[in-house]
């Protein structure tokens, strides 16, 4: 009878671990760049209907400082600009939980509101190193009401 041994070396198994690591390196990096690209598609469309609704309730003729929408009302004027904090759901934030920033200037020329909205992130993606990251910048003009 012959009595072989079945079964992988040692050289085969140190080779298959080695080749699994390096295929895993790249399978994660594929997954945080999914996970980033995720991220900036919500915050942009998040931002993006924010930045609207804003410029919808300027357009109306409501004004910032006496207005009654939850937004308008808690903007602060800091450096010639509005401001308002948000958290990671777009929420109004505090100080301690802001991970955006939204910045709007309105300039009021022959009867026309020119309203420029910019929404930066703070803090950096996933693997990422850069911080205050412009999400969405619109800019729009309305005649004044």
């Amino acid at each position: 009878m012959n009595n072989k041994n079945k079964g992988f070396t040692l050289a085969e198994m140190i080779i298959s671990v080695a080749i699994l690591s390096v295929v895993s390196i790249y399978i994660l990096q594929m997954f945080l760049a999914t996970k980033n690209l995720s991220i900036k598609s919500y915050e942009i469309d998040k931002s993006l209907r924010i930045s609207k609704n804003i410029i919808e309730l300027i357009s109306s003729g409501q004004d910032i400082e006496n207005s009654e929408d939850a937004l308008l009302s808690k903007m602060r004027f800091e450096d010639g600009a509005y401001k308002l904090d948000f958290d990671s759901n777009f929420d109004l934030a505090n100080e301690n939980n802001k991970l955006y920033t939204m910045t709007m200037s309105i300039k009021k020329e022959d009867g026309l509101n020119q309203i420029d909205i910019e929404f930066t992130r703070l803090k950096p993606y996933i693997m990422k190193n850069e911080s205050n990251i412009q999400i969405s910048n619109i800019s729009s003009t309305k005649r004044i009401q």
